[in-house]
């Protein structure tokens, strides 16, 4: 990905507005990929049609991948990688079934914790004390939307979650796989895996669909393909810092499309816990940020001993 162009107050405007379309085309391949989940359709079916999407998208930056770096340095770790994006991607998919839009975004805000949990316990990464408490206070608002021992969402939750853990897996690896791998050759990789994979197990749960299926199966393709290509031009325009937290935006989204497409009605004690967890999602962001500000205008002698927070 290039450089972001300087970021003039227009630019970082136009970023956000670019942002914003991504999430909101994300949340339609939430809606689709929903509404054909309680239709009946395999989520192998559905990521399979999603994975022929994104392989559209990816065909124009071919090009960008230098030769001799399509193929992985990190094999295992990139098996892995393949493995926890597609298992997570499903699990939501299984939670879609029975849950509002809105609630499964909201437990899917427990990812970012947990690649914090993950990143100090498999990568060796300090944390300091704000980031701790934030940590803290997410998981106190996951348990408000959970609400163990009350049965509210029982199973489907637990689905929700476990498509947060493919998430974490997914950015952890992500982490190491780009120290040695190229950006887009690495989610080629895994497109290509989906595509193989998926493929190789549709014959087991093909559904033939029908018309109206056929056009939903499409149109999360494209939304999913769409969203990729905006929210790369978004994050090349204006700095990550500016656009990535309108990624919450997702919340907003699934209680509009939920309302009018599924009549769903928010739950305030949700509502409640999901405020609590983004709240604590970006603080974390935020002193992400200011520790890598630090590290930067630290000499590189001092930087290995720098505290976090």
């Amino acid at each position: 990905m290039p450089p972001p162009l300087t970021a003039s107050p227009d630019r970082r405007l136009f970023g956000i507005a670019l942002m914003l379309l991504s999430i909101g085309l994300y949340g339609l391949q939430d809606l689709f990929g929903k509404q054909l989940a309680m239709d009946g359709y395999s989520p192998i079916e559905i990521l399979f049609f999603r994975s022929i999407g994104t392989a559209i998208v990816l065909l124009p930056m071919i090009g960008q991948v230098p030769k001799g770096n399509w193929i992985t340095k990190q094999p295992v770790l990139m098996v892995f990688r393949c493995m926890v994006g597609a298992s997570g991607m499903a699990c939501y998919l299984i939670a879609y079934r029975t849950m509002s839009l809105a609630d499964v975004s909201a437990i899917g805000f427990t990812g970012p914790l947990l690649v914090v949990a993950f990143g100090i316990a498999l990568l060796g990464e300090r944390v300091g004390w704000r980031r701790w408490a934030a940590m803290i206070a997410g998981f106190i608002g996951v348990l408000i939307m959970l609400r163990p021992g009350m049965g509210v969402f029982a199973d489907d939750a637990l689905w929700a979650l476990g498509g947060s853990i493919g998430f974490a897996g997914l950015t952890i690896s992500l982490r190491l796989l780009n120290r040695t791998d190229h950006p887009v050759a690495i989610t080629w990789t895994f497109t290509i895996f989906s595509l193989v994979v998926l493929g190789a197990l549709l014959p087991q749960v093909w559904r033939t669909p029908d018309a109206l299926g056929l056009f939903y199966l499409i149109l999360q393709g494209m939304a999913c393909g769409g969203g990729q290509i905006l929210m790369t031009n978004a994050l090349r325009i204006a700095p990550a810092s500016t656009v990535s937290p309108f990624t919450y935006t997702i919340i907003v989204y699934g209680l509009i499309y939920g309302y009018f497409w599924f009549g769903d009605v928010p739950d305030p004690v949700m509502l409640l816990g999901a405020a609590i967890l983004i709240a604590s999602c970006l603080y974390i962001a935020h002193r992400e940020r200011v520790h890598e500000a630090a590290v930067r205008a630290t000499p590189e002698t001092a930087r290995s001993s720098h505290p976090t927070s």
